[in-house]
């Protein structure tokens, strides 16, 4: 026989799954205890419990005397800001690492061809990595540079270091993004390997294109990113 779940969680759930419809910001407040538990109604001890519950999680942050505030470890992406991904993830209290997949000199395809104004079979370096947080692998990432890039890069530092650090130590250059979009895929059986998902698995494709103060092509990304640790905003 299931047993009913006592009030106090079955609101959580409920709080915790409309927080993360993605209209809520990092510090926005909540309504009052008193405003939830008419707008719920449920009485205001249920409330109590339930952001009790939810800041044990750390999805809120409940101090005295005021409203708890969202503070759910969500990496937040603004417009066409160029986010460094160690110093993102540290921000909202997780901890990033890195595992380079592989680097390769290759020849340019139609895609990467285009995307960095070269002609199809132009030699570049494409550098594959998976991005974790807290342990658990969230993004797998190609990146592939022009090979006047590629060339001035310390590749023993990809590890430890952000990409967009390196080009920018090693160029001279500042970096912006110029231009990107997004769409749905399923995981294929090696990309669903890599994060830990099963096969078909949906996933979020984020093509990005990253030039240097000059307009020139620097870097295009191919990432495929899990849900729920990342919000992206135009």
């Amino acid at each position: 026989m299931t047993r009913t779940l006592p009030a106090y969680r079955r609101l959580a759930q409920r709080l915790a799954a409309e927080l993360r419809t993605g209209l809520w910001r990092r510090g926005d407040a909540l309504p009052a205890e008193s405003e939830l538990a008419r707008g719920y109604g449920v009485s205001r001890r249920t409330v109590r419990g339930a952001l009790a519950l939810m800041q044990s999680d750390g999805l809120i942050d409940k101090g005295q005397g005021r409203n708890a505030r969202y503070c759910a470890r969500v990496i937040e992406s603004h417009g066409r800001n160029l986010d460094d991904f160690p110093t993102a993830a540290r921000q909202v209290g997780m901890t990033p690492a890195t595992r380079v997949l592989g680097v390769t000199r290759r020849r340019s395809g139609l895609a990467e061809s285009r995307a960095l104004a070269l002609p199809v079979g132009t030699p570049v370096t494409e550098i594959e990595r998976l991005r974790l947080l807290d342990g658990r692998a969230v993004v797998r990432q190609s990146s592939v540079l022009p090979q006047w890039v590629a060339d001035t890069l310390p590749v023993d530092r990809l590890m430890r270091d952000s990409l967009y650090d390196l080009i920018r130590r090693a160029t001279g250059s500042t970096l912006r993004i110029g231009t990107q979009h997004y769409s749905a895929v399923a995981a294929a059986p090696g990309q669903a390997s890599d994060l830990g998902l099963e096969t078909g698995a949906c996933l979020l494709r984020l093509c990005r294109l990253v030039v240097d103060d000059r307009g020139r092509p620097v870097e295009y990304s191919d990432s495929l990113v899990r849900d729920g640790y990342f919000r992206f905003d135009d």
